[in-house]
């Protein structure tokens, strides 16, 4: 009896270790997974619509970050290719070069730039810490 309630629990132990535990940033490969990823880990989205792109030939749509310190926006771009990607983050350090509390995200096809919809007291650390995990550290933030 001991002996099958042992292999019970090895059995349990190693289906729970094999299960997915939580949100894996390293299934975000687009818009979609990248809000998926997002809420999984706890903040609410909401679209605020497509926006006219800030960067020519890129698919762009904007969200409305909460359950957070300070309501943030982030503006997702998808690339066509990693290279198209690259040329949108140039022009996008140009843009927010001269802004504040502002960065930019990007892994691949995917840009993603971040600022906190109101100026006020919280960091939204755990947003920034979030996108880090999904895309790598800012890149070229004021």
């Amino acid at each position: 009896m001991r002996l099958l309630a042992l292999a019970a629990l090895v059995v349990a132990t190693g289906c729970a270790n094999s299960a997915r535990l939580g949100p894996n940033a390293d299934e975000v490969v687009g818009t979609e997974s990248l809000v998926r990823y997002l809420e999984d880990v706890g903040f609410t989205l909401a679209p605020a619509g497509l926006t006219s792109s800030t960067v020519p030939l890129a698919v762009s749509a904007t969200y409305r970050v909460t359950g957070v310190a300070n309501p943030s926006v982030i503006e997702v771009f998808e690339f066509e290719t990693d290279e198209a990607a690259e040329d949108g983050l140039t022009q996008l350090r140009a843009e927010i070069r001269s802004r504040v509390r502002q960065e930019v995200y990007a892994r691949g096809p995917l840009v993603v730039y971040y600022r906190p919809a109101e100026y006020r007291r919280g960091d939204n650390r755990s947003l920034r810490l979030a996108l880090a995990d999904a895309l790598g550290g800012p890149r070229g933030g004021a």
